[in-house]
């Protein structure tokens, strides 16, 4: 009968820690995804702010290009200056790409977190 006693009283100590470890798991249950969420949302955030601004570089760029495109048909300029802007506008040209490449990367990630 005594050690019955005993054995119930150390089972009590038992119960005790399982019950904490089963309060501590659903704490950990319910907030963990909140901070995950949270987290992921400041991402998004991010990524968005980081489209818009590539959205604006992008047109300007464009804008930035037919002036040179203009300027280049409607004046009788040197041979060198010629060239001169037509590697710019190359250079735009390209700049237009790998923002626009970006960019949709950006949107990618965004799918994926939204996910």
């Amino acid at each position: 009968m005594q050690y019955l006693n005993n054995f119930l009283t150390g089972t009590e100590n038992l119960f005790k820690l399982l019950f904490i470890n089963g309060i501590v798991i659903i704490l950990i249950g319910l907030f963990y995804p909140l901070q995950k969420r949270d987290e992921l949302q400041i991402k998004i955030s991010d990524f968005n702010f980081e489209v818009n601004l590539l959205n604006n570089e992008i047109y300007n760029l464009k804008i930035q290009s037919e002036n040179l495109k203009d300027s280049l048909k409607n004046k009788l300029i040197p041979r060198e200056e010629a060239k001169l802007r037509n590697f710019s506008l190359k250079q735009k040209a390209h700049e237009t790409t790998n923002k626009t490449i970006l960019q949709e990367h950006r949107k990618e990630q965004i799918k994926i977190l939204e996910n």
